[in-house]
């Protein structure tokens, strides 16, 4: 339950963007988190980032991560790669 996230997933949820004194109130990761808001989309209770693949023009969505996972989620993702 990253604050950051919620706060960013409640505006995308409501397809709404705040008014710039919300805005400067937030911390400064939703601030640049809301700059993205065009690209994030709420899948699955999750925030995501649809990215499209230039080449082949595939969409692609991308899990937000709480910046307090960001080394767990990293290392877990070494491992797999290491045991595939």
């Amino acid at each position: 339950n990253d604050p950051d996230i919620w706060v960013v997933k409640e505006y995308v949820d409501r397809q709404t963007r705040p008014s710039r004194a919300q805005r400067q109130a937030m911390s400064r990761t939703a601030q640049k988190l809301l700059q993205q808001q065009k690209r994030l989309v709420n899948k699955g209770n999750l925030l995501c980032r649809r990215v499209i693949e230039p080449r082949t023009n595939e969409e692609h969505y991308q899990i937000v991560c709480p910046s307090s996972r960001h080394r767990e989620v990293w290392m877990r993702i070494h491992e797999a790669a290491a045991h595939a």
